[in-house]
């Protein structure tokens, strides 16, 4: 299926373009539809981070991973011990080693390249590292994922914030897709756990900062 590029015309006129589904969702062409610009929050104001943000198709796992792929990963009880989301939240994502889960789709384009998310690996025994990835079509039609991001267990035996994704990396991918900085894409996350021994990761609260630009 082709790549559709649709260039932005001003803030209120933002294009999509639309890049063909990969194989595990792949469907009919979607149609050209404008960036939706959703109500934020300062989710992360108590942490020292005053940006907006919005939280991701199912990012609390509070109705479920609809939109989501799992594999060797599943929703289960137990919050991340701040509650950005909501007090009665009660569930988290759970990713055991060699698991993985990728998001729905996420509108991207240079501005909207940030993301945080809150994660923990229990216990005092080494696990596996936890890799974020975007995944994305490039040039040659072919599913790409570029890594952004590494999570260590030693930093995370108790719940804490993400930290964020550099505006580098969108241009890097940008480039990959052969878009311009007028252009908009549509990209997954990919949380990846090394096939290795040890404690599982837990997921929780996955936001996007709609209006970061450095």
């Amino acid at each position: 299926m082709p790549l559709v590029i649709h260039p932005r015309i001003g803030k209120g006129l933002r294009r999509v373009a639309v890049l063909t589904a990969l194989a595990c969702f792949a469907g009919p062409a979607a149609a050209q539809a404008a960036c939706q610009a959703p109500p934020t929050v300062k989710a992360f104001q108590a942490f020292g981070d005053s940006s907006d943000y919005f939280l991701a198709q199912n990012g609390g796992f509070e109705s479920g991973t609809t939109g989501w792929t799992l594999s060797n990963a599943s929703v289960g009880g137990g919050n991340e011990s701040n509650y950005l989301h909501g007090k009665s939240d009660s569930h988290s994502l759970k990713v055991v080693a060699g698991g993985k889960a990728v998001t729905s789709t996420i509108c991207l384009d240079t501005t909207r390249t940030g993301y945080r998310f809150f994660a923990r690996q229990p216990g005092n025994s080494v696990g596996p590292n936890l890799h974020v990835s975007v995944r994305f079509v490039g040039q040659d039609g072919i599913a790409h994922e570029q890594q952004i991001d590494t999570l260590t267990g030693a930093d995370y035996r108790s719940w804490a914030p993400s930290r964020f994704w550099a505006p580098s990396v969108a241009a890097q991918i940008f480039q990959a897709i052969g878009f311009t900085a007028n252009d908009t894409a549509s990209v997954r996350l990919v949380f990846a756990a090394d096939n290795t021994p040890g404690p599982p990761w837990q997921l929780d609260d996955l936001y996007i900062d709609p209006y970061r630009t450095g």
